[in-house]
Formats: structure tokens, C-alpha cells, sequence
């Protein structure tokens, strides 16, 4: 939560031209090919829709669309590739411009890993981030740095290292102890108060 207003996951299907208006936004800003590579790692809506028609909801592959939504505001895009034989989830983030630096980027990609977890039953969550996108690199939320793809991305004539995140669900069990275990003051960075 923000102030008084929460951050939400709403599913894109009820909200779909706000889902495109906004990817759109974000692919064509001239920043693009830093902050998501010169390859889109999302899968195509049109491909999403073919897979359905044929192997219906039970596909090898399911794409999870949402709004992130602040408030009654649309802040940025979300999108969970699940790989369901694997149990695996892969996640892609996006935040407009005018609501990147303020830790929201965090608090989506926190509700992306619980729903990966918790709803999808994903047993791995996968994310990536290319190496000239500071924002993205520091807003994995607890993810842990399993590798990097040296000279992945060729913008322009520069290349880039895209950077691997991970974590298991065992990972995200521990975490969620550990955030259980630490007193509110204590994590906040204030003393306990004396007994």
C-alpha cells in the first residue's frame, strides 16, 4: 500500500485496451531497447490466442496479462508466462515513466512472485533484466542473481549483459518465514523497545 491506495494485479482481459495502450506506450519510448533488450521475451498475443484455440487453458504455455493498477490508476503492465509441464513462471514488468523510482515496480513484482507462487503453483520463478536497466536490476524483490548472458543485446553498435534472477519456492518459503520471525520496529530499522 501507498499512502492510501493499494497496489493492484487487475487481469488485463477486463481492461485490454488499456493492457495494449500501454505496452504500446512503453515499447515505442526511445529507452525501449535498454530496459527490455532488442528481443521481446513476451509471446505474442497472437501466438497466446492460437495456443488456446488449439490446446485450450490446459497448454504447455499460458500467458498471465494484467494491469498494475494504483488506486484507480494505470501505472504499468504485467505479464506471467507460465510453463506449466515445468512449473515454472517467467516474469516482465513494465512501469510508465512517471511512476518508476518510487518502489511500485517492487510492490507489482512482490504480488507477480505471491500469485506465482501461491495461484499458479510455480515451483520456479525466472526474471531477467538487461544490464543498462538500473530500475529493473534493483526491483527483483528478494530474487537471487543466478547468472548473466555476456553481450546479450546489441543496441544499436553497444552490447549489454542480460542479467538471470531466481527463486525457488523453498527460497520464497524462507523469506516469508524470515519476514515472519523479524519484529515490525526491528525491520523498519528502529530498536525494539526495552523489555
Amino acid at each position: 500500500m501507498i499512502g492510501t491506495e493499494r497496489v493492484t494485479l487487475t487481469p488485463a482481459s477486463r481492461l485490454w485496451s488499456q493492457y495494449r495502450r500501454v505496452w504500446a506506450s512503453l515499447l515505442a519510448s526511445p529507452e525501449a531497447p535498454l530496459q527490455f533488450g532488442t528481443e521481446r521475451p513476451r509471446i505474442p498475443p497472437w501466438l497466446d490466442r492460437v495456443w488456446v484455440r488449439l490446446f485450450g487453458e490446459s497448454g504447455q504455455w499460458v500467458c498471465h496479462r494484467f494491469v498494475i493498477r494504483l488506486g484507480e490508476r494505470t501505472i504499468g503492465v504485467a505479464d506471467i508466462h507460465e510453463d506449466r509441464p515445468n512449473a515454472v513462471c517467467f516474469l516482465v514488468l513494465g512501469l510508465l515513466p512517471e511512476h518508476r523510482g518510487k518502489m511500485l515496480g517492487t510492490v507489482a513484482a512482490h504480488l507477480m512472485i505471491r500469485k506465482s507462487f501461491e495461484e499458479l503453483g510455480a515451483r520456479r520463478v525466472e526474471s531477467t533484466a538487461i544490464a543498462s536497466n538500473e530500475a529493473s536490476l534493483r526491483m527483483q524483490d528478494g530474487m537471487i542473481q543466478e547468472g548473466v548472458l555476456k553481450d546479450r543485446c546489441v543496441v544499436g553498435s553497444k552490447t549489454y549483459d542480460e542479467v538471470l534472477f531466481r527463486l525457488l519456492r523453498s527460497e520464497w518459503e524462507e523469506q516469508l518465514a524470515t519476514r515472519r520471525a523479524v519484529p515490525l520496529a526491528h525491520a523498519r530499522g528502529c530498536k525494539p523497545a526495552s523489555q
